[in-house]
Formats: structure tokens, sequence, C-alpha cells
């Protein structure tokens, strides 16, 4: 801003009532921030709620009976049916099978499974059910089925004991079969020849000896080695030129010997796949989930697709740990969204995370736990019918790492405490931000742990943009 203003530059004019309306320096221009201290379970979803969260409030009831009165203050918007109710005077394992209307006198009456055990005139804590993970193991599908070019439903080729997945839940789906379906990669059996260099035997077409697929071409290269095993890791690789269509996990296919430098069928190389690509397969985000029974569960995508014809077989799941160096970052509700007006304001930023992690190993892992500060940028949609801002990280502004090795098994880690004292944000330019406090698990070995459920006590965060 130029001083004297000249009465010719509406520049500076501009920018100098815009510095005058903003207030004196030093004074917060936009305070704002979150807390809470309700458990609350990460739910990996890249739309919110990032969390699924416990209620609690003021409740009454009478002993024997299966209601219950939430009190005219408590707000009970955030209930729905099927969630457990824990407190005195509760059952344990009661679950809520209806919620009256909301009288703004008397409160909303309460209809549970299960009777009261006693009188009850305290505070009563309901919980999402099922409770929140962040991994569910590969599912067998049976079939899946393209309903639009938006919406998959997959079947389960047995039933669940409850909903596998939330709604939200970016879900992966691996290895449907379809008259379409590729193969991608595969495990090897049979014995090579003695090989004295590395040679590539390029353009293969393998024999089909089970399933229906055809056209898969294939470049294979041999290393130096003695008359062994052919193996993925010491001596062959298999790169899919073609990968065909309509294969399907476990159809077996044979490389003969004679096309390997050996001979038939000493030397065939035997490929049984692993893996297949069709248009089921993928990640379903940022949308995912909208619909679980135990019986089926239905995503969307963001993106259309043709109908890709019946599928059958594969697997569904959801994991969120990830192999070094691949960062995951999961984003909690731990966040505050601001307005910066001026390319000399600063945003000074506080945060708080505990945070319990289970986890699944059948190896011994390391495991790298990152709790971050996040800067992401709001950019305007061009969408009329619903307008609004979409976020893109936009800067790393703090990090703290936990370093755990050799975990193994089923365990729980002891709740880890983060906090992060007043942190200044500056060279800002103008613009609509969100800070997250982002979560990521990271694997730093070859183990194979899964973290299984993120659960969050005590967290907050405060923003306040300070003008200069």
């Amino acid at each position: 801003m130029q001083f004297p203003i000249q009465t010719d530059n509406e520049t500076s004019q501009a920018d100098a009532l815009n510095y005058l309306l903003s207030g004196p320096s030093g004074l917060g221009q936009d305070f704002n921030g979150y807390a809470a201290w309700p458990p609350g379970w990460l739910t990996g979803n890249f739309r919110t709620p990032y969390t699924q969260i416990s209620i609690n409030g003021d409740c009454t009831g009478v002993s024997g009976e299966y209601t219950i009165t939430a009190i005219a203050t408590f707000n009970t918007n955030g209930l729905v049916v099927g969630m457990t109710v824990t407190g005195y005077g509760i059952t344990p394992g009661t679950v809520i099978v209806n919620i009256g209307a909301t009288d703004p006198t008397a409160g909303t009456i309460i209809t549970l499974d299960q009777p009261n055990t006693d009188d009850i005139s305290n505070d009563l804590t309901f919980n999402p059910n099922p409770t929140p993970t962040i991994y569910v193991a590969p599912i067998a599908l049976s079939t899946s089925e393209w309903l639009d070019p938006y919406t998959w439903k997959y079947t389960f080729a047995t039933p669940k004991a409850q909903p596998p997945f939330a709604l939200g839940n970016n879900i992966t789906v691996r290895d449907v079969a379809t008259s379409n379906s590729s193969a991608t990669r595969f495990t090897f059996s049979g014995t090579k020849a003695a090989l004295g260099s590395t040679t590539v035997y390029s353009g293969i077409i393998p024999t089909t000896n089970t399933g229906s697929g055809t056209g898969l071409e294939v470049d294979v290269t041999l290393y130096p080695s003695g008359s062994d095993p052919y193996d993925v890791v010491t001596n062959t690789t298999v790169d899919v030129v073609v990968g065909g269509a309509g294969y399907a996990v476990g159809d077996t296919l044979t490389v003969l010997g004679t096309d390997l430098g050996g001979t038939s069928p000493a030397n065939d190389l035997i490929l049984t796949v692993l893996h297949t690509s069709s248009d089921y397969d993928g990640n379903f985000s940022p949308i995912g989930v909208v619909e679980c029974t135990t019986t089926y569960v239905i995503a969307q995508t963001s993106t259309g697709y043709p109908d890709p014809g019946p599928g059958t077989g594969g697997t569904v799941e959801i994991y969120w740990t990830s192999d070094a160096p691949t960062v995951y970052a999961l984003s909690t509700d731990c966040n505050s969204k601001i307005t910066v007006t001026g390319g000399t304001d600063r945003v000074f930023i506080s945060a708080q995370l505990n945070n319990t992690i289970s986890y699944s190993a059948t190896t011994p892992t390391d495991l790298n736990y990152a709790v971050a500060i996040n800067r992401y940028r709001g950019e305007p949609n061009t969408n009329p019918v619903n307008p609004g801002f979409g976020f893109v990280l936009d800067k790393l502004i703090s990090k703290k790492v936990y370093q755990y090795s050799g975990l193994d098994g089923t365990g729980t880690l002891p709740e880890v405490e983060t906090i992060f004292s007043t942190f200044p944000d500056s060279n800002i330019a103008p613009g609509y931000y969100w800070y997250i406090l982002d979560v990521s698990f990271q694997r730093t070995n070859d183990g194979d742990l899964e973290v299984t459920q993120s659960t969050l006590g005590l967290r907050s965060m405060s923003t306040q943009v300070v003008k200069q």
C-alpha cells in the first residue's frame, strides 16, 4: 500500500479502505476453533464426517421400562436408531430401536431394546454401532452388479454378522472377474533352464490351461542361475504386455520351456493368475459407500463408467496403513476454517490430540504414527446447483512422528498425547483456508501390520488471524 494515497490510483485507495475496515494492527480478525472430549473414531473417509463420535446427554427413566427421556436441553439431532447406550441404569448391550418426536418442554422419548436396570436421572452415552474401524480384512464376493454409471453393488459370498462398512468408507475392490477382466499378476511354478546371463523373452502368448481367458501376452525376463524353480524374487520377472480378457483369479496358463531357452515340459513355466483388473475393481473415493447391509455393499464413484457386464468373485476391503515411503493422510474432526484478507496477515494455530491405536499383525512390524497440522486452500467449485468450495493441500504447518518397533499379534498402544503449542503461519495469500489435524500410519519394514481402529480422546484446535 502506497502512502500518501494518490487520488488517481484506485488500487491504493481500495487497499487503504480494506486495511482500515479490517481494524487495528495486531487485532484478531478471524478466530475459530473446535474442541471435543467424547470418544471419536476415525472413519478414513475423504468426506465429512471424518470421525463418528459418542454423544452424551442427560436423560431420565424408570426401572423396568423400555424407554428413556432425553431432557429438553439435550440436542438429540445426532442420535440414530441402532446406537448403543451406556450409563447408570442401562442394561449392557442396549440399543436404540426408536426415537420419538422432540417436545420442546418434555424432551425426546427414546425406545430401547432392553429394560432399564434402575431409575435414571443422569447423563448417558450414545455410541456408534458398529464402532467404526479403519481396517476390514478382504471379504469374498459372490457377484458384482453395475446399477448406473456411478453406482456399483457388491454381494458378499456369505452374510456378515453386522454391516462391515460405514457410510462414506472408501472401499477397495479387487479381482472381480468379467468377460473383459485382464490378468495383471501371477504366481509361478516349474523349473527353469540353467542360464548364464540375463535374457528377455518378448511377445510370448501363454497357453490357457484352466478358465476361459484369451489374449494374454507377456514378456519374461530370466536372470542368471542354475536349473532352479522359477521364482519372482530371485530369477524370474513376468511383465504383462497385453492383459487379455475373461481371466479370473486362479486360472492357470503355460509358457513352454522351449520359449524360455529350455525344453518342454521339463522347463515349462506355469502361471497362476493372482490378480485381475476390470471396471469393478479400484478404490471408491471420494464418495464411497452409500449403503451397506450384512449381505451387500453399494458404492458410488464421482466419474461415470459404462456397464462392464456381470461380475463374479473378487474381494472388498478397507485399509489405511501404508508402506513407506507412501503416506495416507486421514483427517480428524479437529479442524478450523478461516479467511485471510491481507498478504501480511498471520495465523496462529494451536492443537491437541489424544489417540488410542489398535492394531493387528502376523509378523513383527515397525510402525510410524504421525500427527500433522495441514493447511488446505479453498477453491470455489463450478457447480451451479450446489456451489461451494473444494479444498486442496496447500502446506504442512507442523508434524510429530512416533515410532514403534516389533509390533506383533493383536494389541492396543497406550494413549498417545500430541500437543502443538502456538504456531505462527505467515506469508499466506488472501483466501479461504481449512486447517486440519491429520494422522497417518506407516509400516517401515516388511511387516504386515494393519491399524484396525483409531479412537480419539480429548482434542482441540484454535486458529486466529492477526493483522500485521
